[in-house]
Parts: structure tokens; sequence; C-alpha cells
């Protein structure tokens, strides 16, 4: 009983040292380049009160995310910079997050003062006012 009890880690850690299998491996989204061009027409302040957002298009291509995430202690700012570019009827977001760069595509329909983005992973839609 005793060299059961010693080998008991051992077992564990060879049990737990397998590679997973490739089908269990959980496949990488795939890669999306950040192709857009700055639209004059989309430039400005555009918010949004469900969820409580602003999309800051900036002439240059600089765009900043402005969210606020209710919390028990209030609400929490949460701002984004990078830049933006329209790809066709795609607007394209590249994002510096915690260190990290991401890339976010929208499907975009804009008329006169409002906008409407979504994507579909994950299903999203959001609706925007130029302020």
């Amino acid at each position: 009983m005793r060299t059961l009890v010693a080998l008991f880690p051992l077992l564990v850690l060879v049990a737990g040292c397998g590679e997973t299998a490739p089908e269990a491996q959980s496949p990488e989204p795939p890669k999306v380049a950040f192709e857009g061009k700055p639209d004059a027409k989309m430039e400005g302040i555009w918010k949004s009160e469900k969820p409580k957002m602003e999309i800051h298009l900036l002439a240059a291509g600089e765009a900043k995310v402005i969210s606020w995430t209710p919390t028990p202690d209030g609400e929490k700012k949460i701002e984004q910079s990078g830049r933006w570019g329209m790809k066709e009827s795609e607007l394209q977001f590249e994002l510096n997050v915690d260190s990290a760069t991401r890339i976010e595509t929208y499907q975009a329909f804009q008329k006169d003062n409002s906008l409407e983005l979504k994507r579909t992973r994950p299903k999203a839609t959001y609706t925007f006012t130029r302020s």
C-alpha cells in the first residue's frame, strides 16, 4: 500500500503529460488583415445608448472606442485606441487592447446620422447616432 501511495504523484504526472489530440484542440479563429482606409462620410463621433458606447472616427484614420460597463461599484469606463478604415461595406478597427493588437470587422450600414454595425462572431448589432 505504501508503494502505491508513493507512486500516485508519478502516475498523475505521467497521465497529465500526454498531448491533446488534434481534434480536441479548439481551432484558432482565422487571421484577419487590416485593409481599411478612412472614409470622410464615416468620420465623427458616434454614440450608442444600449450598450453605452462612443466611437470616435478621426480623419487621419485614428480611432477611439469608449464603453461603459456596469459593475457593482457603478459604471466602469473602458477606452481603446487604434485605427479605423472602410473596406467596401465593412468597418474595420485595429485596436490596442492589453498590450496586444486586435482587429475587429463589422458590416456597416450608414445613412445620414445613423450607423448600424453588425458582426457574426460573436453575433452582435449596434446602433449609433452621430453627435
